[in-house]
C-alpha cells in the first residue's frame, strides 16, 4: 500500500518488487514435493482411466471376434484328434498280430485255439500284449466286453486260422486280426492286420470277402458271415 502511494520511478520500483515477491511465492508453491506429487498422480490417473474403460460395443466386437477363432478351430481339433485315436489303434493292431506270430512261435509254430483251451484269446496273449486290447475310437464293444479287436476264427475249417500251423501253404494276404467292427475311423471301412504282419485299411465288403476265402485260395461260405465266433 506504501508503494502504491509514490509517484514516479518509486511507484514502479514498488510494484516490481510487489511482483517479484508474489512471484517467488509462486515459485516456491509450485517447487513443493507435495504438490508436484499430487498433479502427477492425477494425471497418471486419468490416463489410466482413458486406457482402461471399454465401451459396451468393443467388448462385443472382442467377444465376436473370439467365438468366430474359436469356431475356424474346432474342426481342425476335432480332426487332429481323431488322427491321433486312428494312430493308436493302428499300433494296438499292429502290436496284437505280431503278439498272435509270437505265441505260435512258442506252441509248436500253431495259432491259439479258444474253443479246446476254454480260454479267450486275449487272455492266450496277454503275456505277448503291452496294454490294453482297446481301440480309443471304440465307443461300443470295449466298455461291455472289454476288447475291440477280434481275429481269423471263423468257426470253418477251410477259412479259420484257430489251431492252424505257421508251416501250412496258405495266404500271406489273408485277415488275421482286425477291429471288431467297420466304421470306427471312416464309413464303411475297417483296419486289418495280414498274415505278412502288414496293416491296412479295407472295405466292409473286401474285408468279408477275405474272411468267407479259402486260406489256399478257393472262396467258401462262412455259416454265418456276420458271426465272428473268435472267443
Amino acid at each position: 500500500m506504501i508503494g502504491s502511494l509514490q509517484v514516479g520511478g518509486q511507484r514502479t520500483t514498488a510494484t516490481r518488487i510487489d511482483a517479484e515477491r508474489f512471484g517467488g511465492r509462486a515459485s516456491m508453491i509450485s517447487s513443493d514435493p507435495q504438490a508436484r506429487h499430487g498433479r502427477e498422480a492425477r494425471a497418471q490417473g486419468s490416463r489410466c482411466a482413458n486406457l482402461a474403460g471399454f465401451t459396451i460395443t468393443e467388448l462385443i466386437v472382442a467377444i465376436a471376434i473370439i467365438a468366430i477363432l474359436l469356431a475356424l478351430l474346432f474342426p481342425a481339433l476335432v480332426k487332429v484328434r481323431s488322427a491321433q485315436r486312428g494312430t493308436a489303434c493302428i499300433a494296438n493292431l499292429r502290436q496284437i498280430n505280431a503278439a498272435f506270430h509270437m505265441y505260435a512261435q512258442d506252441n509248436a509254430f500253431r495259432f491259439p485255439q479258444p474253443a479246446t483251451a476254454n480260454r479267450s484269446w486275449e487272455q492266450m496273449l496277454s503275456p505277448y500284449v503291452r496294454g490294453k486290447f482297446v481301440c480309443p475310437a471304440d465307443d461300443e464293444l470295449a466298455i461291455v466286453v472289454g476288447s475291440s479287436y477280434d481275429w481269423r476264427d471263423t468257426g470253418v475249417t477251410n477259412t479259420t486260422l484257430a489251431g492252424r500251423s505257421l508251416a501250412e501253404n496258405v495266404r500271406t494276404n489273408a485277415i488275421l486280426t482286425f477291429e471288431a467292427l467297420p466304421g470306427w475311423h471312416a464309413r464303411g471301412l475297417i483296419n486289418v492286420g495280414r498274415l505278412d504282419n502288414s496293416v491296412t485299411t479295407v472295405s466292409e465288403a473286401e474285408f468279408f470277402s477275405d474272411l468267407n476265402t479259402n486260406l489256399t485260395g478257393a472262396f467258401v461260405p462262412m455259416k454265418n458271415k456276420h458271426a465272428n465266433p473268435g472267443g
